[in-house]
């Protein structure tokens, strides 16, 4: 219900916060319902991970996921003292 009132506001975009705490069949729900709700609404998971294998999981959901690059950098970052 809490998507639907986001995409009668008019919203376009959707982004999932933390998606490795939820699973894959309930976030393919989700975005099952938000595509046919709204063909042209782009929606992506935060996925703060090193695991290659996370990422894809939620990817071949077609959801795709951010911030692992960032992941790498800050890592290294801060386990190197870059």
């Amino acid at each position: 219900q809490h998507l639907q009132l986001l995409l009668d506001a008019g919203v376009s975009g959707i982004r999932f916060d933390a998606v490795k705490h939820l699973r894959p069949k309930h976030l393919e729900e989700h975005l099952r319902h938000l595509r046919t709700s709204d063909e042209g609404l782009f929606a992506y998971g935060e996925v703060l991970s090193l695991d290659e294998t996370m990422h894809k999981e939620y990817m071949a959901l077609g959801c795709p996921s951010s911030d692992f690059p960032l992941t790498v950098f800050m890592t290294r970052a801060l386990s190197e003292g870059l």
